[in-house]
């Protein structure tokens, strides 16, 4: 019964999209200057389309020439750097999309949700795509987290690019339901084979992150106890998030399965960052790779940089923005230590003259090896 309730909701939704279209163009035939914009129109769409089906292939065979021309530093670098494109020419074809059926006026209030639902979720498969081409690279001599074998990474970047897109349904689904206001029942049904299918995607995900720890022990001892908390994490929750659906709990399964998939979006970025960063100071400075990777400047810059990530975590997982400028507040003022307040602004000045003498005694040694 609820199945069915559901599915005519569906059809009745697809009624009015196509009843707004039908009464708007009727409207709009009236006007001497609807049929001059219909070709540029036209060619906007072709343009849009094609920037968001082929940008991103096309950016990855550049990348692909791009790392095999440079340094081993310089893949990571430049490699990053061009791979942003794949990003980049999606977002610009959906603005061509946009502005192509905004300048007609042919869609109404329902027809606009779902436009703005394609909008994020051709970002979401956009970004989930890249960011799993980063982490889990088609070549194997590309530097990534996880020791996993080549058809294992092809595994990776296949769950990683359904995943986008069972993300991108969700989001989509919400964008409508923001307009039409559905009843939790019909939301829970039409949820509920998005939410299955997510959990097992994330439960592939969070196998592969375990399955990836090193076999080195004493060098990545701490990676792969970091690696195995968020592989079991993402485990679990991956297999409560369909149960508490299966029995209608719409928003608590919501509440775990879109968090956790951004929540592995955003720990991918920032490990791929920590990565060009280390790269892009190596080069600057004229180290080797190893002498990079074994720099403190480098881990410093990630560590500000994760910390800078974690509010936008916090609102993934439920935190309100008002919550977060009070601890914001409580952070400026510093806290108190015996009769001491220690604020954000000595901190930073500990580290500023930390940095400081740091470069004078290199500097000195160097007049002294040579002098």
């Amino acid at each position: 019964a609820t199945w069915r309730a559901a599915l005519t909701r569906v059809q009745e939704t697809s009624g009015e999209v196509r009843q707004e279209i039908t009464t708007n163009i009727a409207r709009l035939r009236s006007q001497e200057q609807f049929g001059d914009r219909i070709p540029v129109v036209v060619l906007l769409l072709i343009a849009g389309v094609f920037l968001v089906v082929q940008g991103p292939r096309a950016i990855e065979r550049l990348v692909d020439r791009v790392e095999r021309g440079s340094s081993e530093q310089g893949q990571i670098v430049y490699g990053f750097l061009v791979s942003l494109g794949a990003i980049l020419l999606p977002l610009i074809g959906i603005s061509l999309i946009n502005f192509a059926l905004i300048s007609t006026g042919i869609l109404g209030p329902i027809g606009q949700a779902i436009a703005v639902g394609l909008n994020i979720g051709i970002i979401v498969v956009a970004a989930s795509r890249w960011l799993g081409g980063r982490i889990f690279p088609e070549r194997g001599d590309a530097l990534t987290p996880m020791s996993l074998s080549d058809a294992d990474r092809a595994r990776g970047r296949r769950v990683s690019r359904l995943a986008g897109w069972f993300l991108a349904a969700l989001l989509f689904l919400r964008s409508i339901d923001d307009v039409e206001g559905y009843s939790g029942l019909f939301i829970s049904v039409v949820a509920f084979p998005i939410f299955v299918v997510l959990g097992g995607l994330l439960f592939m995900l969070g196998r592969l992150v375990r399955k990836g720890q090193s076999s080195d022990d004493d060098a990545h001892g701490y990676s792969n106890y970091l690696m195995g908390i968020v592989g079991r994490a993402v485990q679990t929750i991956a297999v409560v998030g369909p149960l508490v659906a299966a029995v209608g709990y719409y928003n608590f399964a919501r509440g775990l399965l879109i968090p956790l998939t951004q929540t592995l979006a955003v720990i991918a970025f920032l490990v791929t960052l920590h990565y060009v960063i280390r790269a892009a100071y190596g080069l600057v400075r004229g180290l080797t790779s190893e002498d990079s990777e074994n720099a403190l400047v480098p881990v410093l810059i990630s560590f500000m940089i994760t910390g800078a990530t974690l509010p936008l975590v916090a609102l993934f997982w439920g935190a309100r923005q008002t919550d977060l400028a009070e601890l914001w507040t409580r952070f400026l003022a510093g806290v108190q230590v015996g009769e001491s307040t220690i604020t954000p602004s000595a901190f930073l000045t500990v580290i500023l003259v930390f940095l400081i003498g740091m470069m004078l005694t290199r500097l000195i040694q160097g007049v002294l090896r040579k002098s």
